[in-house]
């Protein structure tokens, strides 16, 4: 005779649980629904997860939402969870099984890694947030609100452009591709071996001025805007041709306005899908296009007749290299410091390095203990930022003689120069401005006007 099957513990601890009421009470519906525990957390159908690097034992994924564009940086542990996550199981559910599949109980990281999952869109939900609304209407209707509004508007603002794959995307098929070509790359390598040498060379030696175009200051200044707004525009424009080199999605893409000043932005966080190389290289191609940027604006520069705008020229050589030196060097968080992370998978390696360089570093010598490999790259990383920034911070002080100095004395010679200097920026900043909140108001009373008429002609 066939001995009975035991029942697993999934069964017994079903037939513990209390069986829920037919009709729940209002009280009783909200806490279920203030315990987390008790959410049956439900992943969305559209996902793509993808493999990144990692050591064994430690692999990292990255989680891609397909409705809405988000990712997610995921652990093995994490990857375990999401596929556990079909709404048949309650969070404690999870907790347990993490448990015994695992050896791990971390009750805390997985509400944790659900509260992460459900902001970024990748659970399934029908909640919305009425207190939100009712206070994003509150603040509407109060005049400091406004202001606040606007002057965030001023500080920062996002404007995206529609379909910004598929205009990355032609771009790329019309005449993108050439850049990656060997004859491009050729070309590329060489302009840049001429921005990296020469120009060091042409600032301690016949340097030209940043702040004047034909001698005067205000078409200097409204220059200096707009080869930044370009020099930007490009650097850009290299990150999104980079990824559809490698078949990846430009997820957006648009006009940036950061304290005043215009830019660009493109999201090729699609690229956390791939392997670290692809991602190196689009990392690399922003500051890499604006070291060539600069490279033939110093041949241009070094060889023109005299009858050129040799001021414009130089403008274009300093402000694209000092943007190469400050995006490649791990000075900030930018594209240099994505880059050394991604070559030697370690994550948030600027602050630990700088931590390193302010306590372990020096409690290691202290106790004389040995340095290992992670100590010796954390070190190395904290050394090169330091002389980065005093690298930098040189240039930027010999741009200052050259330059900013001549702008004071022209100052003090004559009061009204500054007036005039600051006429073309402030009428860039007035445009900008009239672009930002202008035409969506234009917009809507031009729709009101036709709803008006649409009333009087008894539509």
């Amino acid at each position: 005779m066939t001995e009975p099957a035991k029942p697993n513990m999934w069964d017994r601890l079903a037939a513990q649980e209390t069986p829920a009421p037919e009709a729940p009470s209002l009280w009783a519906t909200l806490q279920e629904r203030s315990d987390p525990t008790q959410m049956h957390p439900r992943r969305i159908a559209e996902w793509e997860l993808a493999e990144v690097g990692g050591l064994p034992g430690r692999r990292r994924y990255v989680l891609k939402n397909l409705r809405n564009g988000a990712y997610l940086h995921l652990s093995e542990i994490d990857v375990f969870l999401w596929n556990l996550m079909d709404g048949s199981r309650a969070i404690k559910a999870l907790v347990i099984e993490l448990f015994v599949e695992r050896k791990r109980y971390a009750p805390d990281a997985v509400i944790k890694l659900v509260g992460l999952l459900k902001a970024n869109g990748f659970l399934e939900t029908r909640h919305t947030s009425v207190f939100e609304s009712l206070t994003g209407r509150l603040l509407g209707q109060r005049f400091v609100a406004r202001v606040r509004v606007a002057l965030g508007a001023i500080r920062h603002t996002r404007l995206a452009i529609p379909n910004a794959d598929g205009h990355f995307s032609a771009v790329y098929r019309r005449f993108g591709w050439l850049f990656y070509t060997r004859a491009g790359l050729l070309i590329g390598l060489l302009l840049f071996l001429v921005d990296i040498t020469l120009y060091p060379w042409l600032l301690f030696t016949r340097p030209g001025s940043m702040l004047t175009v034909g001698g005067r200051y205000q078409w200097g200044l409204l220059a200096l805007v707009l080869v930044f707004s370009l020099s930007i525009l490009i650097h850009e424009y290299a990150h999104a041709l980079t990824s559809k080199h490698f078949g990846r999605e430009v997820n957006h893409a648009g006009f940036l306005l950061h304290f005043g000043m215009p830019a660009f932005f493109v999201d090729t966080t699609d690229m956390w899908m791939t392997r670290k190389w692809p991602r190196i290289a689009v990392s690399w191609a922003g500051p890499y296009s604006n070291a060539l940027i600069g490279g033939a604006a110093l041949l241009v520069y070094s060889f023109a007749p005299p009858s050129w705008p040799h001021d414009l020229l130089w403008t274009i050589a300093s402000l694209n290299t000092y943007f190469f030196l400050a995006q490649l060097l791990p000075i900030v968080e930018s594209d240099g410091d994505y880059i050394l992370m991604d070559l030697l998978e370690i994550t948030q390696l600027r602050p630990r390095a700088f931590a390193f360089l302010r306590r372990g570093m020096w409690r290691k010598l202290w106790r004389r203990e040995a340095f290992g490999r992670q100590d010796a790259i954390l070190g190395g990383y904290g050394l090169i930022a330091l002389g980065g920034i005093v690298y930098v911070v040189a240039i930027a002080v010999r741009l200052w003689l050259t330059s900013g100095v001549a702008l004071l004395r022209a100052l003090a010679a004559s009061p009204l120069l500054a007036l005039k200097a600051s006429v073309p920026v402030v009428v860039l900043a007035v445009l900008l401005y009239l672009v930002r909140f202008g035409v969506p108001r234009v917009q809507r009373a031009v729709n009101s006007w036709r709803v008006v008429e649409d009333r009087l002609e008894g539509r």
